[in-house]
């Protein structure tokens, strides 16, 4: 009992899960042929494995074709367009209203310096300006730290960050706004590079003097003398003195592209000295160039009091404005990949749709050919041919029944997955009689006995759910 209960159950699993298709058609003339256009390429009804061949390249091109369909519908019109979505952003955030513009706009390269007077510090308490000058300007000597002192290894001047690598990415960057004291020096540049370099002399451990020679450099624009001079001035400086030395190193590292490493010197200041205010805009600079524009707006919003906290909020509110804009690119660049990836996915299956129906194609053409020419080798009409290979025969009396009175002999299958339309043909149960194409065949085309054939009429008749 057990065993026909499951042989039930197979058999409605198979009628549930079956396909239909049409392949094979009558024509005027009583004979069964391949229809036009059939996506099958059948020589004979009874080659089964042919047709289960066939028919999973048919699944697989209709499944090709949908998710083709699919998939360029989704992708859509692909436009981007940077400027139109940066505007749009501008017009509607909040921030963007109130600054106007992004943090792009600033300058990130400026107020990287501590000055000295913070420190009740004045370069007329330490560079003697009654010395007197060389008579030519070409005599005139520069600060040149490392020609007055050879700084052997020192923890104070940062060696785990200022090192032979960091030193050869080094780029000049020229500061000639940059102020010595807020009174007015008595003497030009130059001339004031050689007093430098004359007070250094007399006292090679002053830590001011390293410093305004740093200062100097900056203006001059020499990237590798501002590291050394700032070096030593970090050297010999108290803990609280050695703010405006890491300015230097900061900045010029921060000019330089060496954003990480400027970072790390900032937050040493930051930790230890008693600038904050200008330590936090300058980490919220470095943090603006590296494009983390929260973490810029988080530094800039450190500045609440003082003579920088108006310029302070107008830089948060532009680093916050350009984190939006900053963000909606961002979106917009991973749906713009998203969508390259799935146009390659379907190049991909473009081709093998192609190769597919060129594969069906050749083997249409295979067939035609090898028809041909066994027809021509064995000598036979069209329509012996038909009936050696394809074995399918109609009763000249019922071929003549027109194709809308089969019809009317049709009846209809249905199932939860196909609607199928398959007609009993029934011919005259007498033996038929022998025709000239017989005996032309001989002894391979037995007469037979007509039989019952089911013929589906036209693909147009079923279709899948």
């Amino acid at each position: 009992m057990m065993n026909i209960a499951q042989y039930f159950i197979f058999i409605c699993c198979l009628f549930i899960y079956c396909r239909c298709a049409s392949h094979w058609v009558r024509t005027d003339n009583g004979q069964i042929v391949p229809q036009t256009g059939s996506v099958f390429n059948l020589r004979a009804a009874g080659d089964l494995s042919l047709f289960i061949e066939q028919s999973r390249r048919y699944e697989t091109v209709r499944k090709l074709e949908a998710e083709l369909k699919t998939k360029r519908k989704n992708i859509g019109d692909v436009k981007p367009n940077n400027d139109d979505l940066e505007r749009k952003i501008l017009q509607e955030n909040i921030n963007c209203k109130i600054a106007k513009t992004t943090l792009e706009s600033e300058n990130l390269n400026i107020n990287f310096n501590i000055p000295m007077d913070r420190f009740y510090i004045d370069i007329f308490g330490h560079v003697d300006f009654k010395l007197k000058l060389p008579d030519k300007n070409e005599n005139y000597r520069t600060p040149v730290c490392q020609d007055i002192l050879s700084l052997a290894f020192s923890m104070n001047a940062v060696p785990h960050i200022y090192n032979t690598e960091v030193s050869s990415s080094l780029k000049n960057y020229r500061e000639p706004d940059l102020k010595f004291s807020q009174k007015e020096i008595p003497v030009n540049f130059e001339a004031l590079g050689h007093l430098l370099y004359a007070s250094l002399k007399l006292n090679p451990r002053s830590w001011q003097l390293y410093d305004y020679a740093a200062l100097w450099w900056r203006h001059h624009g020499n990237a590798i003398n501002v590291c050394e001079c700032a070096r030593r001035a970090l050297h010999f400086a108290p803990l609280l003195g050695a703010d405006v030395s890491l300015m230097h190193l900061a900045g010029v590292l921060h000019y330089s592209g060496l954003h990480r490493q400027s970072l790390e010197i900032l937050n040493i200041s930051m930790h230890t000295g008693r600038n904050q205010d200008l330590v936090a805009m300058a980490i919220g600079r470095v943090y603006g160039a590296m494009g983390d524009y929260n973490a810029s707006a988080t530094h800039f919003d450190m500045v609440k009091q003082g003579e920088f906290e108006k310029e302070s909020q107008s830089l948060k509110t532009k680093a916050l404005c350009t984190d939006a804009v900053s963000q909606a690119l961002k979106e917009e660049q991973l749906d713009l990949e998203r969508k390259l990836a799935d146009l390659q996915e379907v190049k991909k299956q473009q081709q093998e749709l192609l190769d597919l129906g060129q594969q069906i194609v050749n083997d249409k053409q295979s067939m035609m050919n090898n028809n041909n020419e066994e027809k021509e080798q064995q000598g036979l009409t069209e329509d012996e041919f038909h009936e050696l290979f394809i074995g399918v025969r109609f009763l000249p009396e019922r071929a003549q029944l027109p194709l809308t009175e089969l019809r009317q002999e049709c009846t209809t299958t249905t199932d939860k997955i196909k609607t199928a339309h398959v007609c009993d043909i029934r011919t005259i149960e007498v033996q038929p009689q022998p025709t000239e194409s017989d005996r032309r065949i001989g002894a391979r085309v037995q007469p037979r006995q007509p039989t019952i054939d089911q013929v589906a009429l036209d693909k147009s008749n079923f279709n899948y759910d």
